[in-house]
Formats: structure tokens, C-alpha cells, sequence
């Protein structure tokens, strides 16, 4: 494990107040998700982060699997225990994405994208993706996890994510403090959850400022289905509303903009 990436050497960067209080870091688990679902499941306290310094299962969403080699890259999870009614939870993934950028954008030579509904992309390259997992009963969420993979020091990726993904070091040509990097990332998680239930408009107002491709042609992966036309922007509850070639709204609740003009 990489000598800096321990709770001792994130604990003196942090700024959060409950955010990372407590943090815990592990050699290697299969998903920090599912590590942390365990966890919670046993009465796990708000604000736990769980790092891993590599994950043998980590996946993104739709169980896609997330490259996770030891020793280069951050991959944590954080536990929420929000007081939200089922079907009225608002976008957790919109918040995290816009944390992200707000971290990570300063470490880059220009502004990142957010590309919808999760990832990081720098150049067209993914930095970085998010996976949000909620726990329910009839009446309330009682659980939310936000899982967040960042490729940080990774100088190279396997065949098939060659052309589609990136790292901090790759952009930036010079190695980073992964500390320092979770460090800033929890900073920004903390204000962003805090704000999304104080104020849900400003932050899909802050996500959409990192989306240059609304207004533009997209293409939406949806299944075997790929529906084309002009990004409109972002309903109130961060559904991505698309003007399509036959001039109809239409609401996506789930997909992957494989195209966009970023």
C-alpha cells in the first residue's frame, strides 16, 4: 500500500467537520460498495468513509467492473444516513459529480465535464465515476452509499479502456499525493451533500455549468435502444431531458451519452 494513503495521513488534511470522522483504509476488498453495505447493515455511523487501496470486484454502474489495480488510484465509499421519504431522493450522483469537479478541476489545466449521470471526463477521457446505492424500507431511505473511483497516478489501462480513460497523472504528467487528493474530495462532498438538501436548485445549477454538451447533439444508450437529439438540460429531480429529431421532449431516467460535442 502506498505509504501516504493511511488514516493518519488523510485525518491531518481533512477540513470536514463530520465527513471522513471516522475513515478507515484497507489493503484490498472486493467493492468498497459492498464492504460498506456490510457495514451499515451492522449500524454504521454517518460519515464513515471507507477507502480501499485496491478493489478485486469494484464496479460501476450497471455492474460494470472498475479497473482497480493496488497502489495508483483512489476508490471509496461514504455512508449517509439522510432523512429523505422514499421517492422523494434527491440526486446524490449530481452533488458527488459536482464535488468532484470542484476538487479536481483546480489539479487540471481546464475545467473538467460532467458528463451525465456520473462521470468525470477530462479531454474526452474518463478521471474519475460514481456509483450511488440506497437501502429503503415502505416509508424512508435508511441508508445511502456513494461509491467513487478517481484515477489518479495509473500511467496505463488495459486494452479495452485505452481509449476512454484517463488519470490525474496522465493530464498533468506528474505524479499526486492521493491523501491530499481524498482530502479535497471529502471537503467538497461534504459541502455539496450539505447543500443539495439546502438548496437542490443551485446544485443542479452548479452540475450543468460543467456540462458544455447541453444545447448540443447527443446520443442516448438506453438498453438495445440509442435515442439522438439536442441535451435540453436537467429536470428538478436530475433527469436529462432531450429535444428529439422529431421536435418531442423526452425525460431520461436512465442511459449513457455515449455522443456528445464536448
Amino acid at each position: 500500500m502506498d505509504r501516504e494513503l493511511t488514516p493518519a495521513a488523510v485525518e491531518s488534511r481533512l477540513t470536514t467537520r463530520w465527513l471522513g470522522r471516522p475513515l478507515q483504509v484497507e489493503a484490498q476488498v472486493d467493492s468498497t460498495n459492498s464492504r460498506l453495505h456490510e457495514f451499515a447493515r451492522r449500524g454504521a455511523a454517518e460519515g464513515l468513509v471507507l477507502v480501499a487501496d485496491s478493489q478485486t470486484s469494484g464496479r460501476g454502474r450497471q455492474q460494470r467492473q472498475w479497473h482497480s489495480p493496488p497502489g495508483t488510484n483512489l476508490y471509496f465509499s461514504v455512508l449517509l444516513r439522510p432523512e429523505w421519504p422514499v421517492g422523494a431522493t434527491p440526486p446524490l450522483s449530481l452533488a458527488a459529480g459536482v464535488a468532484l469537479a470542484e476538487a479536481i478541476g483546480p489539479l487540471l489545466p481546464a475545467a473538467p465535464v460532467l458528463k451525465w449521470p456520473n462521470d468525470l471526463l477530462f479531454q474526452g477521457r474518463k478521471l474519475a465515476g460514481i456509483l450511488v446505492e440506497a437501502q429503503t424500507d415502505r416509508q424512508a431511505v435508511r441508508y445511502a452509499i456513494v461509491g467513487i473511483g478517481v484515477n489518479v497516478n495509473q500511467e496505463s489501462f488495459p486494452e479495452e479502456l485505452a481509449e476512454r480513460a484517463g488519470s490525474l497523472r496522465g493530464v498533468t504528467g506528474q505524479s499526486h499525493d492521493r491523501a491530499e487528493v481524498l482530502a479535497r474530495l471529502l471537503g467538497a462532498l461534504e459541502t455539496w451533500i450539505e447543500r443539495l438538501q439546502s438548496s437542490p436548485a443551485e446544485v443542479l445549477e452548479t452540475w450543468q455549468s460543467y456540462a458544455p454538451w447541453i444545447g448540443r447533439p447527443i446520443a442516448v444508450t438506453m438498453g438495445q435502444a440509442t435515442l439522438t437529439g439536442t441535451a435540453l438540460g436537467l429536470t428538478p429531480d436530475g433527469t436529462l431531458r432531450l429535444r428529439d429529431a422529431a421536435g418531442r421532449e423526452q425525460v431520461i431516467l436512465s442511459g449513457d451519452v455515449e455522443q456528445a460535442a464536448y
